[in-house]
C-alpha cells in the first residue's frame, strides 16, 4: 500500500513539474514574438515628414530612370528593388508595375486607381519608415493604402486613402523579415518617385506605372 502511495505521489510530482515547465516555455515564446511597434500617431512621424522631399524631375517624354531589381536580396521575393534595410517586390528586371485604373479598383468611386506593393524590412532594422511620393514626368500625386493606422476590416485597397505610408521594422519578431502588403494609389500611368525616410537613412525609389 505504501509503495502504491509513493508511486502515486511520484506521478503527481512529475505532472506538476511538466505543467510548470510548459507554462514557462509558453511565456518565453510569447515574449520573444511580441515586438513593440510605433503607433501611427507617434511624434516620430512628424519628425520624419519634416525631411524635405528630394525627388528628381523627369522631362515629359524622357525615359523614366526606373530602379533595377535584384535577385536574392529578400528571401521571400524572387526579385526586389531597393537597398537595405527596406525593399519592394519586383516582377521584372526593372521596377515597372501594372497600374489598375480607378474604374476597375475595389473602391471605384474614389477616382484613384492603384498598384499592389509588398514591402520587406530586414530584421536588422526595427524602427519607423515613412513613404511619400509624387509623379516625376508630369502633374500627379501618390497616395497610399496599408501600413500603420489603416483599417484592417476592409477589402484590400479600400481603406481610407492616406497622403503617406507608415511602416515599421521588427513587426514579425526578432530575426524575421517584416512584410507589409500596401497599395500605391495613382490617377494615371507614368513615372513616379518614392522617398523612404527612416531613423538613419533616406532612400529614393523610382518606378514606371504602366496601364494594363
Amino acid at each position: 500500500m505504501f509503495r502504491h502511495k509513493s508511486r502515486f505521489t511520484g506521478y503527481l510530482l512529475i505532472i506538476t513539474f511538466m505543467a510548470i515547465f510548459a507554462t514557462g516555455c509558453g511565456n518565453s515564446r510569447a515574449s520573444v514574438r511580441s515586438t513593440p511597434t510605433i503607433s501611427s500617431t507617434n511624434p516620430v512621424w512628424a519628425t520624419l515628414s519634416g525631411n524635405p522631399l528630394k525627388l528628381p524631375t523627369v522631362k515629359a517624354g524622357a525615359a523614366c530612370p526606373i530602379n533595377a531589381t535584384v535577385a536574392g536580396a529578400v528571401p521571400a521575393f524572387p526579385l526586389a528593388a531597393g537597398t537595405s534595410p527596406v525593399y519592394v517586390q519586383g516582377t521584372g528586371p526593372r521596377l515597372t508595375l501594372p497600374f489598375t485604373p480607378a474604374e476597375s479598383f475595389p473602391d471605384a468611386t474614389s477616382n484613384w486607381g492603384g498598384i499592389k506593393a509588398i514591402w520587406a524590412i530586414a530584421p536588422s532594422y526595427t524602427g519607423p519608415i515613412l513613404l511619400r511620393g509624387a509623379r516625376l514626368d508630369g502633374v500627379g500625386a501618390v497616395r497610399f493604402n496599408g501600413g500603420l493606422g489603416q483599417l484592417r476590416g476592409n477589402n484590400e485597397g479600400t481603406e481610407p486613402i492616406q497622403n503617406d505610408l507608415r511602416l515599421h521594422g521588427g513587426s514579425a519578431g526578432p530575426g524575421n523579415w517584416s512584410l507589409w502588403t500596401t497599395f500605391f494609389r495613382l490617377q494615371s500611368a507614368g513615372c513616379y518617385g518614392l522617398q523612404l525616410d527612416g531613423e538613419n537613412f533616406t532612400q529614393i525609389l523610382i518606378f514606371q506605372a504602366t496601364s494594363q
